[in-house]
């Protein structure tokens, strides 16, 4: 606790990390669409 205290003090942020998701459609002429969590 003491060291993320001290990280917020100094301004220091860390990020969460992300994954892109993509789905298929088994419709050729579709586009895939990309999700971000």
């Amino acid at each position: 606790r003491r060291v993320k205290e001290a990280l917020d003090d100094a301004g220091v942020e860390i990020p969460f990390p992300r994954r892109t998701v993509w789905l298929r459609t088994d419709d050729p002429e579709g586009e895939p669409q990309a999700l971000t969590r």
